[in-house]
């Protein structure tokens, strides 16, 4: 059984704040804990249904509480519950971005399903490196975990000022706007890595970003409809797939 106190300590991992001054976050499912532990981050506890067992005997016992669906219920983020819950330690990232290896950047997504519908396409063209402005969501939303399936794992994430970031990259950083060129007439230099930003669908890429950072080219997918926008994530499969490939 789980004390009161370790259920509220749990509900409590919900919350960015809680993740952040414990360095921990929560996982649900079986496939997608299966993929956190694939890739080596720090297990801390396993809460499963006894149905789940054999399915983790390999895992240390002393991590492993076996608890009822109605506690479980006490502890998802989600309406439908799961009968796995993991509580991960948040894993550290190498100390430096790789500007010789291909990176998403990403400005001002604020919905945590379209953030981990980004890392899925990002983990998908194998870009293992995102860099999010401060005013992205937090990775480690249950909701951007679940959306991404897991693919969160193999992703070293950054965060910070992406002007800062970005100002010696030596490459040409490809900005999704409206504005911008056909992608369809882009000719990339595929012998170097990839650097596509991609902007909220209600603001789009930042004036300031637009505007600092000397490399940038501006592209667009035409549109054919009477549509106002495309969903970022699905911008952001097109545009990659056009121009990594």
């Amino acid at each position: 059984m789980l004390s009161q106190n370790r259920i509220k300590y749990l509900n409590s991992l919900h919350l960015k704040k809680y993740r952040q001054k414990y360095s921990q976050f929560l996982v649900e499912g079986n496939k997608i804990v299966n993929e956190f532990l694939k890739h080596d981050f720090e297990l801390n506890q396993l809460l499963l249904n006894k149905n789940e067992a054999n399915n983790y005997n390999h895992i240390e016992s002393s991590k492993t509480t076996f608890v009822t669906n109605e506690l479980l219920q006490k502890v998802t983020s989600f309406k439908t519950r799961q009968d796995v819950i993991a509580v991960f330690s948040i894993k550290n990232n190498p100390a430096k971005l790789d500007f010789s290896e291909p990176m998403m950047v990403l400005d001002g997504i604020n919905d945590p399903s379209n953030l981990g519908a980004l890392i899925r396409i990002a983990a998908w063209y194998n870009i293992r490196q995102i860099v999010c402005s401060e005013k992205v969501v937090d990775e480690y939303n249950p909701k951007a975990i679940a959306a991404s399936m897991g693919n969160l794992s193999q992703i070293s994430m950054y965060r910070g000022d992406l002007i800062e970031i970005l100002k010696d990259y030596p490459n040409t950083l490809y900005a999704c706007t409206l504005k911008g060129e056909s992608i369809y007439e882009q000719k990339r230099d595929k012998k170097s890595p990839l650097c596509v930003i991609i902007g909220s669908e209600s603001h789009g890429i930042s004036d300031d970003l637009l505007i600092s950072l000397p490399r940038i080219r501006e592209v667009t997918i035409p549109k054919l409809g009477d549509v106002e926008s495309l969903n970022a994530a699905v911008a952001a499969g097109i545009v990659i797939d056009r121009l990594i490939l």
